[in-house]
């Protein structure tokens, strides 16, 4: 076991905190999940362990059919975590939780994990948690229907909405894209809106690029 505190007073601290999660196993995945849900530790070490656990995760899919814990950890950091701010960025936990959620497209629990992130999608107010949410959902290929689904209810929301800056394009950008991985025909007609709409050519141009990933 490695020995933690909350109190994290300066950037080598903060660094060697960043490399004992770096050397924490998947038998003590436990402690990850202790980091993510404590009130007392720092956005930035939260948000570490949450990429630990995805990383330990991904190497070892069979276990995470057996960690139906961390689903319940991700939603909780999720809404525990809401309070932003220059000194506690808790949108970069919010960020780290929905991109781990994806670690479980190949688990009964995908189309759980994917409610978590589609709502997040639709409520959170940080634009970096949104594309964060677009990125992971695009990451679901064996469940690419809910998926696509949910990135879809973002992207018909998005084409109302008026005097759009440079980062709402930003994530309109990454949503195109996740719909062209996942490749679902059922994109097709939304897609197409986007390239017959006002968004900037460059956006067009992903569209149809996207269109021409999808399966038929």
């Amino acid at each position: 076991m490695i020995s933690f505190s909350s109190g994290v007073n300066s950037q080598d601290q903060l660094y060697d905190v960043y490399d004992k999660i770096e050397r924490i196993k998947l038998k003590d995945i436990d402690q990850l999940l202790q980091l993510a849900a404590d009130a007392e530790i720092v956005p930035m070490v939260k948000e570490r362990a949450i990429n630990r656990i995805g990383v330990l995760l991904n190497e070892n899919p069979a276990e995470a059919e057996k960690q139906q814990n961390v689903i319940t950890a991700m939603s909780n950091a999720i809404t525990q975590n809401t309070t932003d701010s220059p000194a506690k960025p808790t949108y970069k936990v919010r960020s780290a939780a929905c991109i781990c959620l994806r670690v479980f497209d190949r688990t009964p629990m995908a189309v759980s994990a994917i409610e978590i992130v589609r709502k997040t999608m639709m409520e959170d107010k940080s634009l970096d948690v949104v594309s964060a949410c677009a990125h992971s959902l695009g990451d679901f290929s064996l469940n690419s229907a809910p998926a696509t689904k949910a990135i879809l209810e973002r992207l018909n929301r998005d084409y109302s909405k008026e005097n759009r800056s440079s980062e709402d394009i930003r994530v309109i950008s990454i949503i195109i894209n996740s719909l062209g991985r996942l490749g679902s025909k059922q994109a097709f007609i939304p897609l197409m809106k986007v390239i017959q709409s006002g968004f900037p050519v460059s956006i067009k141009k992903e569209a149809q690029i996207a269109i021409d990933k999808l399966k038929w």
